[in-house]
């Protein structure tokens, strides 16, 4: 697990005893503020606002995003990690190791999505086509895809150790919990609520460690939490647990690569973490590049096939007002999933709006 984390234990003498202390690896302690750097929330976009003219409209989801992509982390080797400036190297989707990159770029101007994150302040991440960003390896790849002209200022590619897996049990173990029970429901909420949570102690007090100009750690507060034992609120400290900027940029690839493969005549609506609503079908999605292959991958290696995408709804006309807010006006039903026990449970909940005699669901995720 020290080597997973990037721990060593050393002895030391206290009081005149000879003790054993854990501490952060020098290699991976000098480059922790830039692992940290690299670290971003999901891509949460919107493209359009008001309803959407009337036709086919999918609703994409990548299967178990976050704990597929934390399936794919095998234990790096933290003491051979590499300072290097070379985009090939750096520009890995995660089969050799993990590669961290603050680089400045350059789009070419008929770039639909641009796919390297830009904090934009209180905008959130932004994806322009030309800026300074820090990024991780698969984000780096997709760009290179799209033609990016791509300077690297600093860079860290730190191989594996092993071929062994540590989430990959845990990930299965998910999967299994929610494919076992129906779609919706509490037993499945758990699971899914579980499995994010352990990616979220993977995330947890990150932006304690960021070295951004102009704030430093002394001027990042970080998330305050209610401390029982103290009866006050408290600054959440960073989470021993590493490898969250790895994990998200995974999903963030993954999904760049997926925007980048709709038809330029079909519309994208939006894009929102680990799925997009576009006119594009499903099949027109699939095989896109590399991050889909390992995708692909990882999940025969959870659940025994390859599926990596699934349509959560299909509808005709729909109003997109922000990210993560839809509202859907459909007068058929809705996508209906068949789960393996036979059942059908629908997407979304659907009402009945005597008004306008239409079915009409709000989708707040």
């Amino acid at each position: 697990m020290d080597d997973l984390l990037g721990f060593e234990r050393v002895e030391t003498i206290v009081n005149g005893r000879r003790r054993c202390v854990r501490q952060k690896l020098t290699a991976y302690r000098d480059r922790e503020a830039l692992f940290a750097d690299c670290y971003h929330g999901g891509r949460n976009e919107a493209y359009y606002a008001g309803f959407t003219p009337e036709g086919d409209i999918t609703d994409i989801d990548i299967c178990g995003a976050y704990t597929t992509a934390m399936a794919a982390i095998r234990t790096p080797d933290w003491r051979g990690a590499v300072d290097t400036t070379d985009i090939v190297a750096l520009a890995e989707v995660g089969e050799r190791g993990m590669a961290f990159a603050r680089v400045r770029f350059q789009f070419p101007a008929e770039t639909r999505f641009p796919c390297l994150p830009v904090r934009g302040g209180d905008a959130g991440l932004i994806y322009p086509l030309s800026g300074t960003s820090y990024a991780t390896g698969p984000e780096l790849a997709v760009a290179r895809r799209l033609g990016a002209d791509i300077e690297v200022e600093r860079g860290v590619f730190v191989p594996w150790l092993d071929e062994r897996h540590p989430f990959l049990r845990f990930t299965g173990v998910i999967n299994d919990i929610r494919k076992a029970h129906p779609k919706g429901s509490a037993f499945e909420l758990s699971g899914k609520e579980i499995g994010n949570s352990l990616y979220g102690k993977v995330a947890q007090g990150i932006d304690l460690l960021k070295s951004f100009e102009g704030t430093g750690k002394a001027g990042i507060r970080g998330k305050r939490v209610f401390d029982s034992r103290k009866g006050e609120m408290t600054t959440l400290p960073p989470s021993s647990i590493s490898n969250a900027a790895f994990t998200t940029g995974l999903v963030r690839a993954y999904l760049a690569e997926l925007l980048a493969a709709v038809p330029p005549e079909k519309a994208v609506y939006t894009a929102t973490t680990d799925g997009l609503l576009t006119e594009a079908a499903l099949t027109e999605l699939k095989d896109t590049g590399p991050l889909a292959t390992m995708f692909a991958e990882l999940r025969k290696l959870v659940t025994g096939h390859a599926t990596t995408l699934d349509v959560r709804r299909l509808c005709r006309i729909s109003g997109a007002n922000c990210g993560r807010g839809c509202v859907q006006i459909d007068e058929v039903l809705v996508h209906e999933p068949l789960l393996p026990s036979g059942q059908r449970v629908c997407g979304s909940h659907l009402h009945l709006n005597p008004r306008f005699d239409i079915y009409k669901t709000i989708i707040l995720e």
